[in-house]
This record gives C-alpha cells, structure tokens and sequence, in this order.
C-alpha cells in the first residue's frame, strides 16, 4: 500500500483501513517513509524494503510521484498496481503535466511485466480473498451461489452498486474501477469475467466508451453469460463530460445500442435497474434450467382492481401479452374467488381478507399453460405502518380503529402469505415477481419480507413498470440464447 496514511481524510487511510476491515487473506505492507507502524501494522520506508514477493501494488501519492514509484515495482516484479491517484489523461485538454505523465507511464510500462488498474481510479474488490481494496467507504460484498461480478468506468457508480446490491441480495465476486484505462482496459476485464472467470456468473457495467470496437464484439459473441450495462455519454454533453471523467470517447450512442440488441446485452438506466437485473439473474441462474420466461404471455393478480389496470397497461406498454386464461383456470378460480371476481386476467381478488386466497390463486395462475411469468401484488406489508409515529400516536388516540391490531398478528400475516407463495414459486419453472413500493435499491434498508422472498427465489421490485421491464428483457435474453444455441 504506496502512500499508506494515519490520516483518515487521506485516501491513503481510506484503502488500508478498508482492507484491513474486510480481513483481507493475504498479507499486507503499508510503506509510507515517515511510519514504521501504521494501525498496529509494520510500515515501510519503500517497496524494496519489503521481504517478500508483492503480487499487487496500490498507490495513493501525489501524480508526479507515480512514475517512479512504477519503476521500483518493476525492480520488484511486481504484477500489477492498481493507481487510485488523479491527473492523468482525463486533464489532457487543459494541462500538459497529465499528458506528459501519461507518456512516462508508457515509457515505464515497456521495461518490464507490469500491469495497471487506474490511474483515477477507486480500487478493486476480490470477495474469494476478502480484499476491499477501495478509497472512500469501503463496504464488504456479500457472497452467494451466483455473483455478479463489476466493470465500471465510474468507481462511484460501481461502489454504490456493490453497497445497495450487497444490502438487498444480490452477491459478487468481484469488481474493478477502471479509471483513466492507461494500461488494462474495460475489454480486458470483460474477458476475464466473461471467458476465464468461473466466480462470476453475472456481469454487471457502467461504460463511458470503448476504445477496441472489433474486439468487444467479438467478446459478446463468445461470452455467455448475462450481461448488463448502464451507457453513460449518450448525448453531447454526456460525452463531454465523460472525456473530462476517464478520458474516454464515447462514440455514438446508436452505435452502442445497435451492438448491445445484436448480442443479448441487456442496458439499464440507472444504478437502480442494475441492481435489479442483478437480483433476477442471480434468482433466475439459481436454478437448473435458468428460471427465465418462456414466452411473453403474462399473468397478474392483485388484491385491487385499480391495481390490475395499472398492471395490465404496464405489460402492454412494455410489448408483453395479458394472457387468456384457460378455461380450467376460470373454472378453479370460481371455486375459490367469490362469484364478482373478474372472471378475466387480471385477476383481481376484490379487495379479499381470505389471506390464503392469495397464494391458491398463485397456484392455479403456475399450472395455467397460457402464462409465461407472474407479476402478483399480494396485500403485504401492512406491519410496516407500525414503523410510522403518527400511525402509533393515532393507535393510540383511537383504540376502536382498525388499525389497532397487534404488531405480532399483522407480522404473522405478511410472514404467513410470503411463506405460502414463496414455497409455490420455488417449485415453479415460472418466474414470479412482486412489485412492493416499500422495496427500493436506493434504500439503505432490507425489509424481512423482502428476505424471505428472495430465499424463496421471488423477484421483489419497486413498480410494476419495473416487473415488467424485467420480464420483457429476461424474455428477451432467453430468446438470444435459443438463437446462439442454434447457430
């Protein structure tokens, strides 16, 4: 750790700390000359003080210390160094200190094996070692049977995405912030997740642009593993600003989607999307075949018919088809659902307090042979009301008002639905996929009931519209593998 700090201001602290924090596997060196120890670790003076083999260097000190910092991880054969400091390409249109900087790194670079993350960059992140290797608020990934791995040309974008995926879920293996690209670029990392990486079975990225045209399309070719992207420097201004972030030439964005519809990339908007994509190929990969849609033909059900309007126009919105039901459907369904109920897809269950209605509906909707995929919007999540003072304050005014039942009964309610669907879902090749207002990525919170879901391989997401974006392009995806399988 070149340019390791007792200062926490000082991004020199923030990486050492981060790693230590996560319990890193390996063995770790701070070198900083004016230390001998830092937080209870040996410091030292140089890297060629150091007594054993250094398989990866980060460094933290000022721009024009870089270089020569570079040659003495050459002297030490040192593989790869991963530069979390400024002030290199990206400053090229107004200072020539960044450009001639990047001249003497080339120059370095020809003189022995070294390899470099960076520069501008915020780190990487191994979670098979435990390695948090990152500036800023370092945040320990969560692990699980699929991850998701990270390539990201924004390192903030990339560090929040590991914070809310990790929160709500969704497992990585690993994730690098790429920076200025001087040496390794997005394409080599691609390759490595995509092609050699066995880890990683999602792959997850924010591009600003690309600079090896013929070789990402041969990689999306090859790679087949899930891929979703965030295109930053789609328009004028998003590609100047982009130049000015990591130096890097968007390109036409036409170009980008052109290639993303061709081989099966799947591209978000925003942090929040890629969060979810995340969790519905890790859901949809955590079975043998991938749990993906079939087809287009959706089936919806709610507890309220404005609910099941709404839901049907986001379908058709979308391009995905409000399945007919079969007949032997409406025919069970009139058996359970009082003789009001819509008789149709959507099927609204009026408003019913028959909790177990909820997931018998669910059950008959997975046997029907005409429905791909189920969006449902069970009646759950009233516990958390209790979370809200002036609901308590007003329990407590009003001890007459239907609100003033036990926290432990409307508890055992939600837990009770969540359990009896969630255990008919499990056993389903059909995807099911609840949209629950109270769930957000962007919410530093995991709700129980959002847990329990996931356990038992449930999508929760924040809309409707986003139920249905999801279906579409996961529909989408198992249709590019049906054509690749073919070809």
């Amino acid at each position: 750790m070149i340019g390791a700090s007792d200062k926490r201001n000082k991004v020199g602290s923030q990486v050492l700390t981060n790693i230590m924090a996560a319990k890193f596997d390996g063995l770790l060196y701070p070198v900083n000359p004016k230390h001998s120890t830092l937080f209870g670790t040996t410091s030292y003076k140089t890297i060629k003080e150091i007594p054993e083999n250094i398989d990866v260097a980060f460094i933290t000190i000022p721009n024009v210390q870089v270089p020569a910092a570079l040659e003495d991880c050459i002297e030490q054969n040192v593989k790869f160094a991963v530069i979390i400091t400024a002030g290199f390409g990206e400053m090229e249109d107004y200072d020539t200190l960044g450009r001639n900087l990047v001249d003497r790194v080339h120059s370095i670079l020809k003189r022995g094996d070294l390899h470099i993350v960076g520069p501008n960059c915020m780190g990487i992140v191994s979670s098979q070692c435990n390695l948090v290797g990152l500036m800023g608020l370092g945040f320990p990934p969560l692990r699980k049977q699929v991850n998701a791995s990270i390539v990201s040309q924004s390192g903030t974008w990339g560090v929040t995405t590991i914070r809310a995926g990790t929160i709500h879920q969704l497992g990585f293996s690993k994730f690098v912030s790429t920076g200025n690209e001087l040496d390794l670029k997005f394409e080599d990392y691609l390759e490595y997740f995509g092609m050699e990486d066995a880890d990683t079975q999602i792959i997850l990225g924010f591009i600003e642009g690309l600079r090896q045209g013929r070789r990402i399309i041969k990689l999306l070719e090859e790679i087949k593993k899930p891929i979703v992207f965030i295109k930053g420097g789609k328009t004028q201004g998003g590609t100047e600003t982009a130049k000015s972030h990591t130096g890097s030439i968007a390109g036409s964005y036409q170009m980008y989607k052109a290639l993303f519809e061709q081989y099966g990339v799947i591209e978000v908007n925003d942090m929040t999307e890629l969060v979810d994509f995340g969790r519905a190929f890790s859901i949809a990969l955590s079975q043998d075949p991938p749990k993906l849609p079939r087809g287009n033909r959706v089936g919806i059900f709610s507890g309220g018919g404005g609910a099941c309007v709404l839901m049907a126009d986001d379908a058709e919105s979308e391009g995905l088809v409000v399945a007919q039901l079969d007949p032997k459907t409406i025919e069970t369904l009139n058996q359970i659902l009082p003789s009001y109920w819509s008789h149709r897809n959507p099927v609204d269950l009026v408003a019913s307090w028959d909790f177990n209605a909820y997931s018998r509906v669910l059950k008959v909707l997975l046997d029907d042979p005409n429905i791909d995929a189920i969006v449902a919007r069970p009646p759950i999540g009233f516990s958390l009301m209790y979370e809200s003072k002036d609901v308590i304050e007003f329990i407590k005014q009003s001890p007459l008002s239907t609100f003033n039942i036990p926290l432990e009964m409307m508890n055992s309610f939600d837990l009770s639905i969540v359990r009896d669907m969630g255990r008919l879902a499990k056993k389903s090749s059909k995807p099911v996929i609840m949209p629950l207002g109270f769930y957000s990525p962007e919410y530093n919170k995991e709700y129980d009931i959002v847990r329990e879901l996931d356990k038992r391989g449930i999508l929760v997401v924040p809309s409707a519209p986003a139920a249905m974006r999801i279906l579409k392009k996961l529909g989408e995806y198992y249709k590019y593998l049906k054509k690749i399988k073919i070809s």
